[in-house]
C-alpha cells in the first residue's frame, strides 16, 4: 500500500508537471506568437487616423499589436536612415517623393500574391511608373496638383464671366480684378509671384519640355519649352497683376481675387468663415490638355524596410493589403491630405464628387504629368530662381539659365534615380 501510493502520488506529480509544463509551453508559444509592429509618419493627423485604423485590424487579430508614431519632419528621414543602418528600424513609414533616391535598394517589395501587379495597375493612376523590373516597392495613395484659386465674391462685384481657358484670358481678367491704392496694390488680380518656382514647372510642362534629359544626367531648363515658360512668368509679372514675395496679400483675407495654388490649400481655406471661393483648371496657350495641363505630385503610402524580420514583415504587408483595400479609409484619407485617391474608380465616390477641388483635379489629372521624384534641392534652385527674379532684379532668362547651370552640378553630386516624367507624359 506504502509503495503502490508512492508510486501513486510520484505519477500524479509527474503527471502535474508535465501538465504545469504544457500549459507553460502554450502560454509562452502563445506569447511567441504574438507581434507588435511599429510605424512612422512626420503628420500627427495621419496618424491619429492609421492608430484608428490599427486598434480596428487589433480587434480581427489579437495577436497583432500596431503603434504608430509621429516624427517631426526635420529629422524624420535621418531618423528613418539611422535607423535601418542600426538594424531596428520601423517596420513602415510613410516616404515622400522628394527622398526616393535616399532610400534606393533599402525597399522590400510588395508581395505579389496580396499586391498582384495586374490589379494594381487597374486600380492605380500612373502605375507604370511605380513598377521596376517587375517589382512595386512604393504605394501612392494620393494624387494632386495646382489649379486656381478664385475669390467668388470680388469675380461677382467685377462683373466676370466665365472663367479663363488661356493664359491671354486669365491675364485680361487679371487686368480687371487687380485693384491698386497709390503706388501699390489693394487687391491682386492673379497671385502667383511667390509660387513662381511651382508655376514654372507646370508651364514648362505645358509647352512640351522636361525636367531631365532621358539619361537622368542633366536638367532640363534653360531650354526653348522653358524659355517659353519662363517668358510667359515674365509677360505676366509686367502686368502688374500679383503680389510680390516681400509683399505678400491674402486670399483669406479677401485681397487676392484668383491664386495659383495647390489643391492642398481648400483644407485651409475651408475653415475660413465668410470666403466665398471656387477654382478652375490651370489655363494653357490655347486651351487644350496637350502637351500636358500642368505638373501632378503624389502622395505615397507606407514603405517597408528591406532589414524587417521576416515574420513581422509579413504582418505588416497584411495590414498593408486590409488597410489599402478599404475605400472609405482611402477618402478619408485624401480628405485629410487635401490629394484625391491613386485609385481612379474611388473619382466617382460621392465624397470626391461632392467636392469642386477634387471633382476639378480629377478632371486634369489624366493630362498632367508626374515626375516621379522631385528632390528638395530642385526646389530649392527653383526658388533661389524665384528670388532673383522677383526681388533682385536678375532677367527672367538670365535667371533660369542660372537655375540650369545650378541643377546640372547638383545632379552630378545626388543622382535622381526615379525620373518617370517621360512614362505619365498624357497622350492623345
Amino acid at each position: 500500500m506504502v509503495r503502490r501510493g508512492w508510486r501513486f502520488v510520484v505519477a500524479r506529480g509527474l503527471a502535474t508537471g508535465f501538465l504545469l509544463a504544457g500549459i507553460l509551453w502554450s502560454a509562452h508559444a502563445a506569447e511567441a506568437r504574438k507581434v507588435t509592429l511599429e510605424g512612422w509618419d512626420y503628420v500627427k493627423e495621419r496618424v491619429d487616423l492609421y492608430q484608428k485604423r490599427a486598434d480596428e485590424y487589433h480587434k480581427l487579430h489579437p495577436d497583432v499589436e500596431i503603434k504608430f508614431t509621429t516624427v517631426p519632419f526635420g529629422e524624420y528621414f535621418s531618423k528613418i536612415v539611422t535607423a535601418m543602418a542600426g538594424g531596428s528600424p520601423p517596420d513602415m513609414f510613410i516616404n515622400h517623393p522628394s527622398q526616393v533616391s535616399s532610400f534606393e535598394g533599402m525597399l522590400s517589395p510588395f508581395p505579389k500574391d496580396l499586391f498582384p501587379l495586374d490589379k494594381m495597375d487597374d486600380n492605380l493612376a500612373f502605375t507604370a511608373g511605380f513598377v521596376v523590373n517587375g517589382e512595386f516597392y512604393l504605394y501612392p495613395v494620393g494624387l494632386i496638383s495646382a489649379l486656381v484659386f478664385y475669390n467668388k465674391d470680388l469675380w461677382e462685384e467685377a462683373g466676370m464671366g466665365n472663367v479663363p481657358q488661356t493664359w491671354a484670358e486669365l491675364r485680361v481678367a487679371a487686368r480687371k480684378l487687380t485693384q491698386k491704392d497709390g503706388g501699390g496694390l489693394k487687391v491682386a488680380g492673379f497671385s502667383f509671384a511667390k509660387e513662381i518656382k511651382y508655376l514654372w514647372p507646370d508651364l514648362n510642362y505645358q509647352m512640351g519640355g522636361y525636367l531631365f534629359n532621358e539619361k537622368k544626367t542633366a536638367v532640363t531648363w534653360d531650354t526653348a519649352e522653358g524659355q517659353k515658360a519662363i517668358d510667359l512668368v515674365d509677360t505676366m509679372l509686367k502686368d502688374g497683376i500679383s503680389d510680390l514675395p516681400n509683399r505678400l496679400l491674402d486670399f483669406a483675407a479677401g485681397k487676392i481675387a484668383m491664386e495659383y495654388g495647390w489643391g492642398w490649400k481648400r483644407v485651409g481655406y475651408s475653415k475660413v468663415n465668410g470666403l466665398s471661393w471656387d477654382v478652375f483648371p490651370l489655363p494653357t496657350t490655347d486651351g487644350g490638355n496637350f502637351p500636358a495641363r500642368a505638373r501632378s505630385a503624389v502622395a505615397l503610402g507606407f514603405s517597408v524596410p528591406i532589414n524587417v524580420p521576416a515574420a513581422d514583415k509579413a504582418e505588416t504587408f497584411k495590414f498593408l493589403q486590409w488597410l489599402y483595400s478599404s475605400d472609405d479609409f482611402l477618402v478619408q484619407l485624401n480628405d485629410l491630405m487635401g490629394t484625391v485617391p491613386t485609385r481612379r474608380n474611388l473619382w466617382l465616390h460621392p465624397a470626391i464628387q461632392k467636392d469642386n477641388v477634387f471633382r476639378t483635379t480629377v478632371k486634369q489629372l489624366p493630362y498632367t504629368v508626374l515626375p516621379g521624384e522631385f528632390p528638395a534641392w530642385v526646389e530649392n534652385i527653383l526658388d533661389e530662381m524665384q528670388t532673383a527674379i522677383t526681388l533682385k532684379g536678375v532677367a527672367p532668362r538670365s535667371a533660369l539659365k542660372q537655375a540650369q547651370e545650378k541643377g546640372d552640378a547638383r545632379l552630378k553630386k545626388e543622382p535622381v534615380g526615379w525620373i518617370i516624367e517621360r512614362l505619365t507624359r498624357p497622350t492623345k
